[in-house]
């Protein structure tokens, strides 16, 4: 049970870095926002933004090993609990996905929750097929 708790405070962190970059683009933008912490995480020009970072590659599980001699598979962005989900999806909230190597983040876009279909899992090549938007149009479509 320990190391469940240790690998879940790891997560958290890391989803708090990846908001802390998301609030520094929107500082440098001069964008208004609060941040909320429930089951979205921003409030940003009266509009509900949930924020998800995935590792570019992350260590493999044992069964999948077989299949990649090097062990690492490509990374997901993992979702919150089914009910948080469902709030997402009903209300049609913008998820944006943050991109990150250690230290390094890069928000690769910005979609509506319903794109997503209520998916608890999405891998990283898959956010190719969901037509994301940048920030900076995100931002334009918005004021």
């Amino acid at each position: 049970m320990q190391g469940s708790f240790k690998k879940n405070k790891a997560n958290k962190e890391k989803g708090i870095k990846a908001e802390n970059f998301f609030i520094s683009r929107l500082n440098k933008l001069g964008i208004p926002y609060e941040y909320i912490d429930e089951w979205y995480d921003f409030e940003v020009l009266n509009q509900k933004v949930e924020v998800k970072s995935a590792r570019i590659t992350i260590k493999a599980v044992q069964s999948r090993q077989r299949y990649n001699k090097e062990k690492y598979a490509i990374g997901r962005f993992d979702f919150t609990n089914k009910d948080n989900r469902e709030l997402q999806y009903d209300q049609n909230i913008w998820v944006c996905f943050i991109l990150r190597n250690k230290e390094d983040f890069l928000i690769l876009g910005l979609c509506r929750a319903r794109t997503l279909n209520k998916k608890r899992y999405i891998t990283i090549h898959k956010t190719r097929d969901l037509n994301l938007m940048s920030l900076k149009e995100w931002i334009e479509k918005l004021n």
